[in-house]
């Protein structure tokens, strides 16, 4: 009757589970850091339309050609929470939205600063 494994049989079994984890473990990483760019492009992508619906409810003159709405003006006017960082929930980003051609077909370009983020 066999009990346990046999030194080669060990070896083996060792040498695949590091050979997975070697090559599972990148996979995960970047599956982590695309999920974290992914949220940040979804949060600038909020600002601009809360910069859109700002622009709109504030009756912003249309004469004005371009402005620059920050993160700490929309939520002051209550468009947005406080944008917390995705990789440190405790801190939180700023953020600016830039506004050009107002006067024709307004184009909003958010631009987010976090700890480890920089758009």
């Amino acid at each position: 009757m066999k009990n346990g494994f046999t030194l080669i049989e060990l070896i083996v079994t060792i040498t695949i589970v590091i050979a997975l984890a070697l090559f599972i473990t990148p996979k995960v990483v970047k599956f982590s850091n695309d999920s974290k760019a992914t949220g940040y492009k979804e949060i600038e992508k909020r600002l601009e339309e809360a910069a859109a619906k700002y622009i709109l409810e504030q009756y912003i003159p249309s004469s004005t050609t371009s402005m620059t709405i920050t993160s700490q003006m929309l939520y002051d006017a209550n468009y947005i929470d406080k944008i917390k960082d995705i990789d440190n929930s405790d801190k939180f980003c700023t953020a600016t939205v830039n506004v050009t051609n107002m006067d024709t077909t307004p184009v909003f370009v958010a631009h987010l600063t976090c700890d480890n983020y920089t758009s």
